[in-house]
C-alpha cells in the first residue's frame, strides 16, 4: 500500500474495498471513534482497515478508544509520540494474509489492550520504539518482529499457543512473556536500562540472535539486567553481551545474576563479550550456564587454568585458547581466554603470547621441555592461521 497524505487520494483508496485507508488529521488528542478526527471521514474499524497516525501532530499526543476496534495494518509515521489509550480493546485482524504494525519513525504506546485475531507482523524502523504497556494477547497466533527497531513488552504478553518470532532489531521491556521466544536475528535488553524480562517458556536463539546485558551495580533488576527464562534456554550460536553503564565498576567477590533458566541446551554460544574490569580484576564465567551468575575474581596474567598462578601447568590450556579454542571452553576454567592469554601487553590475544609466556621463565621457546611444546604449539597454531 502507498500511504497517500492527498484526501482525493485517500477517498480514492478508502473506497477500494480491499484496501481501506485512513489517516488522523489534526494536531491534537482525541478520540478514535470520532469521524471527523480521519481523513477520508470515518473512523477506522474493520479486518480491511488500515489507519495512519501520521504527520498532523507536532507535539506529543494521546488517540482514546473508548470502544473496541479491529484492524488490518496500523502504521505510526511521526517523530512525534502517539499513544493509543482507553477501555476499547485495539485487534489486528486481516481479512486474508497477515495483520501488521508498522513503526516509521519516533516512539510510540500502546496503553489500551491489544489482541491478535491474525498472525501479525510488526516491522520497527532503526531508530524507532513501539511499547506495549497493557496486555498483548497473540491468542495462538505468531507476532513477527522485524525491523531495526525496539519492540519494548512492559506488561504481559499473552502467546496462548502462539510465539514471538524475532527477527530483527531488539526486544526489550520489563514485562512477562507467557509463553515461547524464538530469537533468530535480534537483541534481547531486559527491562528499561536495565531491569528484568520474563519468559514463562523456552527461549531459543539461533546464531544471528544475542543478549545484552547491562550492569551498573549489584542490585538486580534496578542496577543490573535479569532475562529470566521459567522453561529451556536454547543456545544455538549467538552471543551474549555485558556491558558495564553508568561508570559502574566492579570489586573482587562482587556475583551478578544476569540470566534465570530451568534447563539449558543447544550447541552454546558463538561469543561472549564482557566489557574489561580494571586493574587485576577478572570475570569469573564458571557458574554461567549452572545458575546464571557471573562474578569478579582477582586475575594473573598468564593463569590460564584459573589457579591464581603461571606455571608448567598452563601450558596446554594457553595451547588449547590458541589453537583449539572450543577445547578450551569445554573445560570451563574460571577464566576467560582474551583476558587472561595477553600476556605481551598488545592488547590482542594471538601467537606473540606464546614467546611472551615463555619469557616468563626466562628461557627462549625451544630451549627446554616446556619451550619445546610451545614451539610446536606455535608450528600448530602458525599452520592453522595461514
Amino acid at each position: 500500500v502507498e500511504f497517500a497524505h492527498d484526501d482525493a487520494e485517500l477517498l480514492v483508496l478508502a473506497q477500494n474495498p480491499t484496501d481501506v485507508l485512513f489517516e488522523w488529521k489534526y494536531d491534537w488528542s482525541n478520540n478514535w471513534d470520532s469521524v471527523t478526527n480521519w481523513s477520508p471521514t470515518g473512523a477506522p474499524d474493520g479486518n480491511d482497515h488500515t489507519a495512519v497516525l501520521g504527520a498532523a501532530i507536532t507535539s506529543p499526543e494521546t488517540v482514546i478508544t473508548d470502544t473496541p476496534v479491529t484492524l488490518k495494518n496500523l502504521q505510526f509515521d511521526n517523530i512525534n509520540s502517539y499513544a493509543v489509550v482507553g477501555l476499547g480493546d485495539v485487534t489486528l485482524e486481516a481479512d486474508s494474509g497477515s495483520a501488521s504494525i508498522d513503526v516509521l519513525q519516533g516512539s510510540h504506546q500502546f496503553q489500551t489492550v491489544v489482541n491478535l485475531g491474525s498472525e501479525t507482523d510488526v516491522d520497527i524502523a532503526s531508530g524507532a520504539q513501539l511499547a506495549f504497556n497493557n496486555v498483548l494477547n497473540l491468542n495462538g497466533n505468531d507476532l513477527n518482529k522485524t525491523g531495526a527497531g525496539t519492540l519494548q513488552i512492559n506488561n504481559a504478553l499473552n502467546t496462548g499457543g502462539g510465539s514471538v518470532i524475532a527477527s530483527a532489531g531488539a526486544i526489550a521491556g520489563s514485562g512477562l512473556v507467557v509463553g515461547d521466544l524464538n530469537n533468530l536475528g535480534a537483541t534481547i535488553e531486559p527491562g528499561n536500562s536495565p531491569g528484568k524480562l520474563t519468559v514463562s517458556g523456552d527461549y531459543t536463539q539461533g546464531p544471528a540472535g544475542a543478549i545484552r546485558i547491562e550492569i551498573g551495580g549489584q542490585l538486580q533488576g534496578s542496577e543490573h539486567d535479569l532475562f529470566e527464562v521459567q522453561g529451556q534456554m536454547v543456545l544455538n550460536g549467538g552471543a551474549l553481551e555485558v556491558t558495564l553503564i553508568d561508570g559502574y565498576q566492579p570489586s573482587v567477590g562482587d556475583r551478578f545474576d544476569i540470566l534465570g533458566f530451568s534447563s539449558s541446551g543447544g550447541s552454546g554460544l558463538d561469543a561472549l563479550a564482557l566489557d574489561a574490569l580494571n586493574g587485576n580484576l577478572g570475570w569469573d564465567i564458571s557458574s554461567l550456564w549452572i545458575d546464571g551468575t557471573l562474578s569478579v575474581v582477582s586475575v594473573v596474567t598468564g593463569d590460564m587454568n584459573g589457579d591464581l598462578m603461571v606455571n608448567l601447568g598452563d601450558v596446554a590450556p594457553l595451547l588449547q585458547a590458541l589453537t583449539a579454542r572450543d577445547v578450551f571452553d569445554a573445560q570451563a576454567y574460571a577464566v576467560i581466554a582474551d583476558q587472561v592469554g595477553d600476556i605481551d601487553g598488545s592488547g590482542i590475544f594471538d601467537l606473540g603470547d606464546l614467546s611472551a609466556f615463555a619469557s616468563l621463565f626466562g628461557v627462549p621457546p625451544s630451549a627446554s621441555a616446556s619451550g619445546g611444546a610451545l614451539a610446536s604449539a606455535s608450528a600448530v597454531a602458525n599452520s592453522r592461521a595461514a
